[in-house]
């Protein structure tokens, strides 16, 4: 068993994505140090969630709460992270080879 985040899909590649998409959905400019700084605040966040100290349901809020906040944007949290989950879900970019290694683990592991 693996994770696919990273191993079977690009998950990065998904997340700038739907950052991008979201980003332009709300009329807001994107650029690629939001992109970081928004990487920083959403890992920070993570392990407070892994560690019982926030729900996820705060995570997913305050990690834009808090990016707008920093970057002078005024922008409902909760409103843009619903339509970032939408985004980040359409992300599917497979890794190079990914599809390969399923077929041959099918072939030679099937039940």
């Amino acid at each position: 068993m693996f994770d696919a985040d990273d191993t079977l899909f690009d998950y990065d590649k998904a997340e700038e994505k739907a950052l991008e998409q979201t980003f332009s959905s709300f009329g807001l400019d994107y650029f690629l140090d939001v992109r970081h700084r928004y990487g920083e605040i959403n890992k920070a966040l993570w392990r407070l969630f892994e560690q019982g100290k926030i729900t996820k349901s705060e995570l997913q809020t305050k990690r834009f709460l808090l990016l707008f906040n920093e970057i002078g944007i005024n922008c409902d949290a909760k409103e843009f992270n619903s339509k970032y989950i939408v985004e980040l879900g359409k992300g599917v970019y497979l890794i190079d080879q990914a599809e390969n290694v399923c077929k041959t683990l099918y072939q030679k592991h099937k039940k």
